[in-house]
């Protein structure tokens, strides 16, 4: 009887560890405070790029470069549950946790392809704490043109200027029987 209660209860901890999803990205909600601007869209933009600027990947590369580091941190983190160490949702935290920094080291990490100078202008412009709009982007381009706009002093290093991005990545781990959705743009690491 212990022995069928014990098989029972391993067979449900197994069953249960597809019902947990974590992801990491950046809340729905979430604004640049400077132009409101939503940071999922930029870092969308950024992962794939658009007519006006190039992909530079870091969620991509994140998942591809740590997906074995990955599945060996699920792999430990499984056998903690099926013993009873850790619940479902504090291994998937776990799991989540290592991306979410790999996720971090990948965005510092992207150096290309180089911000143009209408990019680097803009930013100049914010910092003298001047709103950047398509008109003063005109004003940029042509100041650039007639080399009448020093870009010295202005970091050139992309999806860094604010850092805005950076410190709003989040982590979320919810069950999936849960009716709640999840508010984030991410990639999502189920298991």
């Amino acid at each position: 009887m212990a022995e069928h209660k014990a098989l029972s209860e391993l067979i449900f901890k197994i069953s249960s560890l597809g019902n947990v999803e974590g992801s990491v990205g950046w809340l729905k909600k979430e604004r640049y405070p400077d132009d409101g601007e939503y940071v999922a869209q930029v870092a969308y933009t950024q992962e794939f790029g658009n007519s006006y600027i190039p992909a530079r990947p870091f969620m991509r590369p994140a998942a591809i470069n740590n997906k074995n580091k990955w599945q060996n941190t699920i792999n430990k983190v499984s056998a903690q549950v099926l013993v009873g160490k850790l619940t479902n949702e504090q291994a998937m935290q776990l799991v989540v946790s290592q991306a979410e920094g790999d996720v971090l080291e990948s965005i510092k990490a992207v150096d290309s392809p180089p911000l143009s100078p209408v990019t680097i202008g803009a930013r100049k412009y914010r910092r003298e704490g001047k709103k950047v709009t398509s008109s003063t982007l005109k004003e940029i381009r042509q100041k650039i043109d007639e080399g009448k706009l020093d870009l010295s002093g202005v970091s050139t290093k992309p999806l860094n200027d604010t850092g805005y991005m950076i410190s709003t990545v989040t982590t979320n781990v919810e069950i999936k029987n849960d009716t709640t959705k999840s508010a984030r743009y991410c990639f999502i690491n189920h298991w």
